[in-house]
């Protein structure tokens, strides 16, 4: 059971655009992306973003650094009212 619970904390699921993408992320960085996502879920923006930095300061594999990255900018989107700093997307 623990090892099973290690696992789920280290793989986060991010949902941008519609769309989730799973990563599998260090042990290290993993509950600290969960505590950030559960933050930024009760409205805690400004926790939720202090939290990904804790996480970026804490040795992230290449991994960690993706699912850091792409939690910041779904925060982002929320945040700005689902706006991207790119602006709309192009479907051409």
């Amino acid at each position: 059971m623990r090892r099973t619970s290690v696992i789920i904390l280290a793989t986060v699921t991010l949902f941008m655009a519609g769309s989730a993408q799973a990563v599998t992320v260090s042990a290290r960085v993993g509950p600290l992306l969960k505590e950030a996502q559960n933050l930024e879920m009760a409205g805690n923006h400004k926790a939720a973003m202090a939290k990904l930095s804790e996480a970026e300061a804490a040795r992230p594999t290449r991994n960690d650094e993706l699912a850091i990255e792409q939690m910041r900018e779904s925060f982002g989107v929320k945040y700005r009212g689902g706006k991207s700093p790119l602006g709309p997307a192009s479907h051409d």
